[in-house]
């Protein structure tokens, strides 16, 4: 069974998760995954052991995208030289979009800034970013994340990162979290693409 570190160091911020996860030993040289965004990414790391990727997910509940890109490098200053991830799975912007006073183009900036954080921080490092899932409810709020993952996608053609469409994506009664099956699409997807480029 896939074991759970727990880190030897507190978490830089209140209420944020912090785990190194590992798959089973394998003689193959496995990839290893960085998740990082906010709650949206809780769960991915155990969707990316089961097959067969190792996983570090550093998880920000709440936080927003340019309190995200500020732990970038303190994250990569607490890695070894040979936990350096060979892939970056980002999810962030939900937080945001729901902020009447952010429009679209801004979250897509902060986003902008924080591809070429991890760029710089992780150069050799396959970068991916998933779509934000749309709600069940609120049509005006819809439309705006229909723009955000339109601004997402067109981001990831221009800079070389690879897009994950999660269209179908459903969430739980607090219309805002994925659910585990959303959740594992998005990592079954993840490790495709990481297994197809490592």
């Amino acid at each position: 069974l896939p074991t759970q570190n727990e880190p030897t160091h507190p978490p830089h911020q209140p209420g944020v998760l912090e785990l190194t996860r590992k798959a089973q030993p394998s003689k193959k040289v496995q990839p290893k995954v960085l998740v990082l965004g906010n709650s949206n990414t809780r769960g991915l790391s155990k969707g990316l052991i089961d097959r067969g990727i190792d996983c570090s997910a550093f998880v920000y509940p709440g936080r927003t995208t340019k309190q995200i890109q500020s732990r970038v490098n303190i994250i990569s200053k607490g890695m070894q030289q040979n936990s350096r991830p060979n892939a970056v799975l980002v999810h962030t912007g939900d937080i945001e979009i729901r902020d009447n006073s952010n429009s679209v183009n801004n979250v897509t900036s902060h986003i902008e800034q924080l591809v070429s954080e991890l760029k710089r921080t992780f150069p050799y490092a396959k970068l991916l970013l998933s779509s934000l899932p749309r709600t069940k409810q609120n049509h005006h709020l819809n439309e705006k994340i229909s723009q955000m993952n339109n601004a997402i996608e067109r981001l990831c053609k221009n800079s070389d990162v690879s897009y994950i469409c999660n269209k179908d994506a459903k969430l739980v009664k607090d219309n805002i979290h994925m659910t585990a099956q959303s959740k594992d699409f998005v990592a079954r997807s993840a490790a495709h693409i990481v297994k197809r480029c490592v």
